[in-house]
Order: structure tokens, then sequence, then C-alpha cells
């Protein structure tokens, strides 16, 4: 048996890869667009195609992405990029924390997280 220890403040909640869920990035003014890869209660994956030049420690001017039609917008700060094949395309991953988010941008979270848990779960089993 593996035990995956999760080292992280909060839960990381893999979005399964059939789930297309656009994340639109603004960084120094520039908008990059990108596919949301995890998420959590103060932090994302993003997964992008194209390879921006993204830097650790870089802040992000808006985050914006959709959840069962609710919008979540947050500033945030670069954490870490990578390179990253994903569905058999190279592009880059970033993890991002999410700052100054509404509390209701929180609750639309942690909603859609525990709908789509047991859903996803069973469709693994």
């Amino acid at each position: 048996k593996f035990f995956k220890i999760n080292r992280r403040e909060a839960f990381r909640f893999k979005i399964p890869s059939a789930y297309e869920i656009p994340v639109t990035v603004v960084v120094d003014n520039q908008s990059y667009e990108g596919r949301l890869f995890d998420l959590s209660l103060d932090g994302a994956g993003i997964w992008f195609r194209t390879q921006p030049n993204f830097k650790s420690g870089q802040n992000i001017q808006q985050v914006f992405f959709k959840l069962d039609n609710k919008e979540i917008y947050s500033l945030g700060e670069i954490k870490v990029c990578f390179p990253l094949e994903n569905q058999k395309v190279m592009g880059v991953k970033i993890g991002v924390k999410l700052l100054k988010m509404e509390h209701q941008c929180q609750t639309h979270i942690m909603n859609y997280m525990n709908r789509h848990l047991s859903q996803y779960a069973k469709k693994i089993a």
C-alpha cells in the first residue's frame, strides 16, 4: 500500500483531465489563457499549453475562472513554475497562491470540491 501525505495547509483537489476549466491570468498587464489543473482553498495549479516566461515570486494582477457558473476572481503570487506534459502535450504548470479573494469565492471553491469529490470517486471506482 502507498500513502500520500498532504503537506499543504489546504487539501489540493486535482481536476480530472476530462473537465476543462479555462483560467485567465494577468501578469504584467498581459493576459494568458490556461487550464485549471488542481485547486485548493488558497491556491491553484494552472497548466498552460504555451510557455509563458513566468518566474517564482511574480505577482499576478488577476486570476479568473468559473466553477459551476460562479465567477472566481483573485490576486495571486506565482510560487512555482515548471515544465509539465499534460495529455501528451508539453506545457508549463504554475502553482499560484490565491490572495485577497472574497470570502464568497472560497465558499464557492469549497462547495465545488465537496460536490465533485464523491462524483469523481465513483467514476474511478
